[in-house]
């Protein structure tokens, strides 16, 4: 999603927000848009995911000051899409309870935001920086809405069902400290250019603040000024964070020593301590008595972190020096980059069936090391597609076609273009792989299977003559009958209400099908397009073919459906009620309900009627027409008073309905007549 089409701010929520004073508000106004207008319907869905959904994923269940990041779905107007979202709490509570926004939260949650926008630098080829999309007040909270990271660092890596062999795992533990130690350099590096700006650091110097995305790479997203981290550090000495040098908090420490950020070689040395084994209680004895040797790492990488690890500060590798070492490490992995890929690749194919999220990260080992080959990318994204990451797998597709091109090859193009419909398909980009579907086809038309996709992609977009006419192209080109050509062109012919011809399709369908246990759709199909022809014998005859197959609490509405009104009302009731038995969403019950007390009220059982209309009325309290047919069952059981209460009830939402308003006026009159003939 780009930047420019992302912003959550196209119309704000006209609304009063407590100030402490009259000129903040006015202040606040002046400082960022945020109450103008009234949301668009997107914005609405967007806001009532943040505050009501309480079961989101938050990345570590981590709350530093005010913040805590969260995951959760935002549907965007063109796409559906995942961001990660930090949360602020900007409001404190006065006297009387009273909650008003505090003005320094709130600055403090623009503070975040701004120091990600000054920190990612979108011309970097590092991309370790989180992208910062926007950021807006929905009282009491602040929102930062980021780009999509589904982990935090210690999640993913701890995560015990993708745990990677040694060999491996020492690879990307390696890779990913050369990414965060190469951001860092790069906030450095752009300090040093930033004579008069502010100039950041790491914030929440923690591992749980380093997120993962869905590419298995590292992004950080927790930075403050300098400035400020001296002065937190002045007056709030973090002794007791392992994250912070011993040096940090001391009255004689040298203030170059936090200007020169040793405090981030610190902090990295730590991370990369916890990554690879060791114990928090470790790490408090490192920043107190020196470092500890970590059996699990070679003598190599303990030399190395010795070094970073130091309690004198002015040993300390700086992070540049600690950049220079981890690239040295990746060197000798380039030297066997092929002969190590092709281990790698290995593994994948071994995990590849069943155990996808282990087989994707070593899948992503191998584009990593060989970032331009076909091959690899290829396969990743074919389960990146199996994962659902569709906007990735679209990525890894898109790229093998570009190197296809500049390799001058053509032998796998399609299959390329192929595979990346597919992805747009499921992505809802039916526009995009309609196009795709094209391009391959136009490279290789005789693939019976591409012509079949295309037939599906161009009926779920609602062009349902040239889905059919790629369906017959399909059956032209399926000389043994693998493709369900018949069956989908019956659905495309049922969408246009041409019965005579869906029907036709279906039978031609069943005839080719060899194994009986498939045929249950079809049958079924083929029942409703009967059902709407009102042929009901014949739809009571496929819905019972269909049973027979395969007991879908569908296939037993609809053939109750069918019996009733063809008017055998004792079966009808049977079906539905087998039907109600099979549902497991008990919450999809209404329809069912209601279909069952119209039998039991044609069949003069009133009370089973009765009683079914009040649990459709429970649940579905929005369908006010229940209300209706039960006073109608009221009055047909002569109960008049509850005829006349229940039309109340409807009368009170709707007051100005002419017709129900006769209905109980009827009901009114019968039960005074019998009120008189008692009387006599």
């Amino acid at each position: 999603m780009s930047e420019t089409s992302s912003s959550f701010r196209q119309q704000i929520l006209e609304t009063k927000l407590p100030f402490e004073q009259k000129d903040q508000q006015q202040d606040f106004q002046e400082i960022d848009q945020v109450i103008k207008k009234q949301f668009e319907e997107q914005f609405k869905m967007v806001s009532q995911q943040l505050e009501n959904t309480k079961d989101m994923l938050i990345q570590g269940q981590q709350k530093v000051q005010y913040d805590s990041v969260w995951t959760l779905v935002v549907l965007d107007t063109e796409e559906n899409s995942l961001y990660t979202v930090k949360r602020f709490y900007i409001a404190e509570e006065k006297k009387e309870r009273e909650k008003i926004i505090s003005q320094q939260m709130l600055n403090l949650a623009k503070k975040e935001g701004q120091s990600l926008k000054d920190c990612y630098d979108p011309k970097s080829n590092l991309k370790t920086i989180i992208q910062y999309y926007d950021e807006f007040l929905m009282y009491p909270n602040y929102y930062i809405i980021m780009e999509n990271c589904p982990y935090n660092l210690k999640q993913f890596m701890d995560n015990p069902n993708c745990q990677l062999e040694p060999g491996f795992k020492n690879y990307q533990l390696i890779s990913f400290a050369h990414r965060i130690i190469s951001a860092l350099n790069q906030i450095s590096n752009q300090n040093n250019k930033q004579t008069n700006s502010k100039k950041y650091t790491l914030k929440n110097r923690q591992i749980e603040s380093i997120l993962v995305d869905n590419l298995n790479q590292i992004k950080l997203c927790d930075f403050q000024s300098v400035e400020d981290f001296i002065n937190e550090i002045s007056h709030k000495p973090e002794e007791q964070n392992f994250y912070y040098p011993p040096e940090c908090g001391r009255s004689d420490t040298s203030k170059d020593c936090l200007e020169s950020l040793k405090a981030d070689s610190w902090t990295f040395g730590i991370y990369f301590y916890l990554l690879a084994g060791g114990s928090e209680a470790d790490c408090y004895q490192i920043r107190n008595s020196g470092y500890k040797k970590l059996y699990a790492l070679d003598d190599n990488l303990n030399s190395i972190l010795s070094k970073i690890l130091c309690l004198n500060w002015q040993q300390r590798l700086s992070t540049k020096d600690i950049q220079a070492e981890f690239e040295n490490l990746l060197k000798q992995y380039e030297q066997i980059k092929d002969q190590f890929a092709d281990q790698v690749y290995q593994r994948f194919e071994y995990y590849k069936t069943n155990n996808k999220q282990l087989a994707y990260r070593y899948i992503t080992i191998c584009t990593q090391i060989l970032p331009d080959d076909e091959k690899y990318i290829y396969q990743q994204g074919f389960i990146q597609d199996d994962l659902k990451l569709y906007e990735e797998a679209i990525q890894s597709f898109e790229k093998c076609i570009k190197l296809s091109k500049q390799k001058g090859k053509n032998d796998k193009i399609d299959n390329y273009y192929y595979n990346l419909a597919i992805a747009q398909k499921n992505q809802k980009l039916l526009d995009e792989a309609i196009n795709s579907y094209l391009s391959a086809i136009k490279i290789d038309s005789k693939k019976a299977i591409y012509h079949y996709k295309l037939g599906i992609a161009y009926v779920e977009n609602g062009d349902l003559q040239k889905g059919i006419k790629s369906f017959t192209t399909c059956q032209e080109l399926d000389k043994e009958k693998k493709y369900h050509c018949h069956y989908n062109i019956g659905l495309a012919h049922s969408e246009k209400g041409e019965w005579d011809k869906a029907i036709k399709e279906f039978s031609l369908h069943i005839k080719d099908i060899a194994a009986d246990s498939e045929k249950h759709e079809c049958y079924y199909n083929m029942g409703n397009a009967c059902y709407e022809k009102r042929q009901y014998e014949k739809a009571i005859q496929n819905y019972r073919e269909a049973i027979q197959r395969y007991q879908d609490p569908k296939y037993y509405y609809n053939l109750g459906m069918a019996l009733m009104l063809n008017k055998v009302i004792f079966e009808a009731i049977s079906e539905f009620e087998n039907c109600r038995y099979r549902l497991q969403d008990k919450n999809t019950l209404h329809p069912v309900y209601e279909q069952l007390a119209i039998c039991y009220k044609k069949d003069k059982q009133f009370h089973k009627a009765i009683e079914l209309y009040k649990l459709c009325i429970e649940l579905d309290k929005n369908e006010y027409s229940y209300l209706i047919d039960l006073g109608v069952v009221y009055e047909e059981n002569q109960d008049y008073a509850e005829a006349i209460k229940t039309y109340g009830l409807y009368l009170d939402k709707y007051p100005q309905d002419k017709s129900i308003q006769r209905k109980q006026k009827n009901a009114e009159n019968k039960l005074n007549k019998i009120k008189r003939c008692f009387f006599w």
